[in-house]
């Protein structure tokens, strides 16, 4: 991702599977509704409750060994600090575009070998729910190849073109360039009412991450964006992750 790029704004609903038989069938349910802006890159992911953590890994890396799971780019996190989510991990994918979501669904669909990964990744974890996000703004680098936690802020916002707005101020801004990973914006597309963006920050080191953002909540900067936000956000969640593993076979 390029840094401090961003993306266009449009509205759209995206549909929650409730069950993963297969994760290609989950994705398959996962639908963008009407677009614009099918460049914008996007993730999905499936929260489940894992009982055997090296059950998946060990069912991911053998597909991601294999010819069925080339040109994916796929990550496991593990959950830290969540509150009450009986989620304990997420496995996310990344695609460039809508294009390429439809792409790499259609060849899933025909891949047996994605069918029996899943299958062996059923067997060590149940699902609780999945989701769809469009990356609006993207600022800094390191997520996930390179940074092993995460922390993601869940947002109801009003006005999504004044808050992107805003936000590009504060990551320009002079503490935002200072973040130790990446700094990101995303629009949420699952169903439900809330939340409608995450913003998503990453290091390489817990202490690190949360040292940037005491010295940026204190700064002046942070000051100038609550103002101009205060109207049009509310913060309903916050959770951290870490990285358990990356596969990137594009």
């Amino acid at each position: 991702m390029k840094k401090g790029s961003s993306y266009t704004y449009n509205n759209g609903v995206g549909v929650m599977s409730k069950k993963i038989n297969l994760f290609i069938g989950t994705l398959l349910a996962l639908t963008f509704g009407t677009s614009a802006a099918f460049a914008d890159p996007i993730e999905t992911y499936i929260a489940f409750n894992v009982r055997s953590p090296a059950a998946v890994v060990g069912a991911l890396d053998s597909l991601f060994n294999s010819e069925a799971g080339k040109g994916s780019k796929v990550f496991l996190v593990r959950a830290i600090f969540d509150g009450d989510d009986p989620a304990t991990h997420f496995l996310v994918s990344d695609y460039d575009s809508f294009a390429d979501y439809d792409k790499m669904t259609a060849s899933r669909v025909r891949s047996g070998g994605w069918g029996n990964a899943m299958a062996a990744v059923n067997a060590a974890a149940d699902p609780i729910r999945s989701g769809i996000g469009v990356i609006r703004a993207d600022y800094g680098e390191g997520w996930p190849e390179r940074d092993n936690y995460v922390m993601v802020y869940s947002l109801n916002v009003t006005n999504a073109a004044k808050y992107a707005k805003a936000f590009d101020k504060l990551a320009n801004s002079d503490i935002g360039k200072q973040a130790p990973g990446v700094t990101r914006l995303m629009e949420n597309r699952s169903a439900g009412a809330a939340p409608t963006h995450y913003v998503i920050m990453s290091a390489p080191t817990f202490a690190g991450l949360n040292e940037h953002l005491e010295a940026m909540f204190a700064s002046k900067a942070y000051e100038d964006f609550s103002d101009d936000v205060s109207d049009i956000r509310t913060i309903v969640g916050t959770a951290s992750y870490r990285k358990v593993k990356v596969w990137d076979t594009k």
